[in-house]
């Protein structure tokens, strides 16, 4: 049996310092099982928070994470169908030239890998896409409420906490161009959400929360110069 080989010091080094970010990835990938078994939300659930502000959470633990991974998956929330690599360092960094752009895209995606132990974005080919495993909040809201207004489901208990997320803004404070339109959507569905739900609530005697929702949508609009019927919503 052979000698084992001397590691030189400058491997050495290698070794204990450059390997430092695989371990923390490790111990990482570790502590979110360690939570998963031994609490009581699911192992690897992964929640993402965009209304009010930008919030990640992984197996109930809040994740810091650096400002450009928050703009890349945020933007990738925002795009379901995936966006190629170009167009997202296009749009996340207008103003840079393309390799600067691409180079803050690549330290995006490093800084999301490093975030949590639970694969964040999907890299196909030059294509990018958030994972599944991801659950968005605005996403939920707005499938939920598209369900009571269309018919498709009665308004259900949580009629209250659906109203009240229906009120949050698309993270307000964020500049970003790309995110102009993307708001404006989401500012005209909830608006219509709204109104309808209130019809929806009325029309099953339940007053209060219809009120309520009335009385959010006249909110979103500005508020009223004169006495406004909260009920005399458009038809």
């Amino acid at each position: 049996m052979g000698k084992p080989k001397r590691i030189s010091e400058a491997g050495w080094q290698a070794v204990t310092c450059g390997d430092a970010r695989t371990m923390r990835m490790r111990l990482a990938h570790v502590a979110c099982r360690v939570v998963g078994v031994s609490g009581n939300q699911a192992p690897n659930q992964v929640s993402l928070e965009l209304l009010n502000a930008f919030e990640l959470t992984c197996s109930s633990s809040n994740v810091l994470v650096p400002l450009g991974a928050q703009r890349l998956l945020a933007f990738l929330s925002l795009s379901p169908d995936g966006v190629h690599r170009g167009a997202a360092a296009e749009q996340l960094w207008p103003d840079y030239p393309c390799h600067r752009a691409a180079a803050n895209l690549r330290s995006a995606l490093c800084q999301a890998r490093r975030a949590c132990c639970v694969p964040l974005i999907d890299c196909v080919g030059q294509r990018l896409r958030l994972s599944p495993a991801v659950q968005v909040d605005m996403l939920g809201i707005r499938d939920a409420a598209r369900q009571i207004v269309d018919g498709l489901s009665p308004p259900t208990a949580d009629s209250e906490k659906l109203i009240e997320g229906l009120t949050r803004e698309l993270l307000p404070g964020w500049p970003d161009e790309w995110l102009h339109w993307d708001r404006e959507r989401w500012n005209q569905m909830r608006l219509y959400a709204l109104e309808g739900l209130a019809q929806r609530l009325l029309s099953a005697q339940r007053y209060l929360p219809a009120l309520q929702a009335a009385l959010a949508s006249i909110f979103l609009e500005g508020p009223p110069t004169e006495s406004v019927d909260p009920f005399a919503v458009r038809s």
